[in-house]
């Protein structure tokens, strides 16, 4: 039987010294290049220690509010951060926000993966809102 969770975590806060360019770079196992601090982000394309590497993602997608005239490049994981990251001004910004929800296990993946799509759909319809996600591999234990 699955046991389900839905996480809604603390902002990403530059005041705190985080960043949503690094975050994005970390959940969806890619170095990006970060225009604000001008530092590439680790690159989480092999396995380290607290990630499984890049074979790790089974899904990843970014999902745009479709009722606005969104530009082509907000498609592009490392643009759309970056410009999202500019767009904040404030030394205390907050840049992001993570949900973190477990999928049941007895549905196949592709059902997963419409179950995710479908939720992020509905979260961004008419809000305003991107959706970058990423679906990782269940930890062994």
């Amino acid at each position: 039987m699955s046991q389900y969770r839905f996480s809604l975590s603390k902002a990403v806060s530059r005041g705190k010294g985080q960043s949503a360019v690094a975050k994005a770079a970390y959940n969806g196992r890619e170095q990006l290049h970060d225009n604000r601090t001008d530092k590439f982000t680790r690159n989480y394309g092999t396995p380290t220690k607290n990630s499984g590497g890049k074979d790790d993602v089974l899904f990843s997608g970014i999902f745009l509010d479709t009722t606005r005239d969104v530009p082509e490049w907000a498609t592009d994981r490392q643009k759309m951060w970056n410009a999202q990251s500019a767009a904040e001004k404030r030394k205390d910004a907050r840049e992001a926000q993570e949900i973190i929800v477990n999928l049941p296990w007895e549905l196949s993946q592709k059902q997963r993966e419409y179950m995710l799509t479908d939720f992020c759909r509905e979260l961004t319809r008419g809000t305003g809102r991107i959706a970058d996600v990423n679906m990782h591999k269940a930890p062994k234990h």
